[in-house]
């Protein structure tokens, strides 16, 4: 049985339906999810099989969707530095917040009621439960479905992601708050259920509290985002674009077992790369060892012996690492300075190609802006050659492929 367990982080959440998509398109079954907070309204989504409708409204979010808020407003909520603060306040805060009006989230519950069939949740095959806090009685709430009072998943769904800038509305009298305050990543509540022998953790760089559980005898599988998803409540359809995209891809990179840590790279032979590197020509092996800092190499030897593991430093390897790594590293690097869309599957030679093709876009910025830069690094050493890697990488890039 697999459990799917989505963390809290607000419109970082959208990360969650890229991720989503891919397990569909890889035939990974799910048969319970948990989630907090905005990991509950879309585990509520997935438990539905809503897929065009949850990835639509992530694609084309809008700040209108939360609140009636105008954009002033709005701009000053979203800059409201939320993942530093909102989890290390004090109960007095929450209290002073609550005796103002707070957000008016009506558009939000609207969004919810339209989109959550109640009856179709707790009829659905797969197992849906959440995280909430009981401010009143000072207490957690994990729940599956099955356990909330019918009627009342519409609010409990609210109650998991209710900040303490949303106006406070109370169920049953009692006042509860963003289940993240809590278990912000509610595996315990998935391992309750004890047929669960696959763990698939989404995180997505949400802040909260975590609770410690003993993971051992189940396979884990970790989903985290490989780039920036950007602030608790950014409500911007460039950036929740993004994250839709990323969690696709970074889902297929961990399943399908692609090289890169950002790029997706299909598998390939190292022994290609160290074969060119063999048969580099002496004015090549010179060049990369002047931009590092070294005197003229004679032997070629002394490429695995001092250039490789120089590079390797710089990007800060494992001492262990093997050559397939530190190739990818320094192909990853230079791909990302040089804004090569990473939201692709490349065969190593395709990426070297489009590196090559920016390359010589750029000839001047490369040949002649990092050359400068270069002279001047070689100048202050080693700690300026790691503070400027990325046109290090670079203009060893342009020499192994341009030049």
């Amino acid at each position: 049985m697999n459990g799917l367990v989505l963390q809290g982080g607000g419109t970082k959440g959208s990360y969650h339906i890229g991720v989503w998509k891919a397990l569909r398109e890889l035939g990974e079954e799910i048969h319970a999810v948990t989630g907090t907070s905005i990991g509950a309204l879309n585990g509520v989504m997935i438990a539905q099989d809503k897929f065009e409708e949850a990835y639509n409204l992530w694609y084309n979010i809008d700040v209108s969707m939360l609140s009636d808020v105008d954009s002033e407003m709005y701009k000053k909520i979203r800059e409201l530095d939320l993942d530093s603060e909102l989890f290390s306040s004090s109960i007095k805060y929450f209290k002073d917040v609550f005796n103002n009006r707070g957000l008016d989230i009506t558009p939000f519950k609207e969004l919810v009621e339209r989109e959550v069939d109640e009856e179709k949740v707790r009829n659905s095959n797969v197992e849906f439960g959440l995280v909430t806090v009981s401010l009143s009685d000072m207490e957690p709430i994990e729940v599956f479905v099955k356990d909330i009072p019918k009627g009342k998943l519409h609010e409990y769904l609210l109650a998991s992601a209710r900040l303490p800038i949303f106006k406070m509305e109370k169920i049953d009298g009692k006042i509860f708050i963003d289940g993240g305050f809590y278990d912000n990543q509610p595996i315990k509540l998935m391992l309750t259920k004890k047929r669960i022998k696959k763990l698939i953790l989404v995180e997505n760089k949400g802040i909260g509290m975590k609770q410690k559980v003993d993971l051992s005898g189940i396979e884990v599988i970790r989903i985290k985002p490989s780039g920036d998803v950007g602030r608790t409540l950014e409500m911007t359809r460039e950036r929740s674009r993004e994250n839709l995209l990323m969690g696709y891809y970074d889902t297929l990179r961990i399943y399908r077992e692609y090289a890169g840590k950002k790029y997706c790279i299909e598998p390939y032979d190292e022994k290609i790369i160290l074969e060119y590197l063999y048969s580099m020509p002496e004015n090549k092996i010179n060049s990369v060892a002047k931009i590092l800092g070294f005197k003229k190499i004679k032997s070629k030897r002394r490429i695995f012996e001092q250039i490789l593991p120089e590079i390797a430093s710089m990007l800060k390897l494992n001492k262990n690492a093997d050559y397939e790594e530190l190739f990818t590293g320094i192909i990853e690097m230079a791909s990302d300075y040089l804004k090569i869309n990473r939201y692709q599957i490349f065969t190593i030679q395709e990426l070297l190609n489009q590196i090559k093709d920016k390359l010589i876009e750029n000839e001047k910025e490369i040949f002649y802006d990092n050359q400068k830069l270069i002279s001047k690094i070689l100048k202050q050493g080693n700690i300026a050659i790691g503070k400027h890697k990325n046109e290090i990488i670079v203009e060893i890039m342009s020499v192994l492929l341009v030049e």
